[in-house]
């Protein structure tokens, strides 16, 4: 076989490229383990394909063949994860078997936009099922998200992966991890993509977050009046508005948390709060874009 079979072989996109690629991994050079993962990865491309092998076990198979060490076996299980997370249907098996971990992987040790925004798709499309925060968090969703949010400056990956870790804060009970959400969602300010505000996100994620009694100190001490004062107060709409004066009112219930706000400087925010928006933003609102 010729070098750029070898290439092609170890290229950070085999098994992500639109299509078949059978034609393109010189299959001789593919071992047992990485010929089953690229066919399971190319029969899950067809919708009429999933349901059928599905049930005949093609997940637990695909997370056996990923428990490997091998790269490239690993990037054409995390290539069937994309397309079977589409599926409501199928997406309580993958969290069962452990798709998050291979996925996040791949997530880290991509540089192609291409890998970044499926691996974002599947854990935005994982982080819908109800119930499977915690599991997605232990198995490294957030720190992949966190990672793809401030390495890739596409917008398509910067909104995915914001997403995936808003879904994230969309629970009622604290879990381990939950604190690195926050932190991931707040950092959404100083990432390479520049052109978007993650504004009316990040209002929702800490609306949410300020439900959980736990999360109300873990708010005021990541930055939230920083945050307000820099960032949302001076371009927020009335949605967004609504938004933080209900996360302001759920910490303040908080004993320990109102000194602690008056401390920091939260009047100046309420004040605000109660004043018509004088700037528009240089950003785009992710909800117009």
């Amino acid at each position: 076989a010729s070098s750029s079979d070898d290439a092609v072989a170890d290229d950070d996109e085999a098994g992500f490229a639109p299509g078949d690629v059978v034609g393109m991994m010189a299959p001789e050079k593919l071992d047992l383990r990485q010929r089953m993962a690229l066919t399971l990865r190319n029969w899950c491309l067809d919708e009429g394909n999933m349901a059928l092998i599905a049930c005949e076990g093609a997940i637990q198979a695909l997370a056996a063949l990923a428990s490997r060490e091998d790269r490239l076996t690993r990037r054409f299980c995390a290539a069937a994860f994309y397309s079977l997370s589409h599926n409501p249907d199928f997406r309580a098996e993958l969290v069962r078997v452990g798709a998050c971990a291979i996925i996040a992987q791949v997530a880290l040790n991509t540089k192609s936009p291409r890998v970044a925004l499926s691996c974002a798709t599947s854990l935005c499309n994982l982080s819908l099922e109800s119930g499977a925060e915690p599991r997605l968090a232990e198995e490294g969703a957030v720190g992949a998200l966190c990672t793809l949010l401030l390495t890739f400056s596409e917008r398509d990956v910067w909104v995915t992966s914001l997403q995936g870790l808003y879904n994230l804060t969309c629970v009622t009970e604290s879990y381990q991890g939950l604190d690195r959400v926050l932190k991931g969602l707040l950092s959404a300010y100083d990432t390479p993509c520049q052109e978007l505000d993650p504004s009316q996100m990040v209002g929702l994620a800490i609306a949410n977050l300020s439900v959980i009694h736990r999360m109300r100190m873990r708010i005021l001490e990541e930055g939230l009046v920083d945050v307000m004062t820099r960032h949302i107060l001076p371009f927020a709409d009335g949605a967004l508005r609504y938004n933080v004066a209900v996360a302001l009112h759920n910490v303040a219930c908080a004993r320990a948390c109102s000194g602690e706000m008056i401390n920091r400087g939260i009047m100046s925010c309420i004040v605000s709060l109660t004043r018509p928006t004088l700037k528009s933003s240089s950003r785009t609102s992710i909800f117009n874009r």
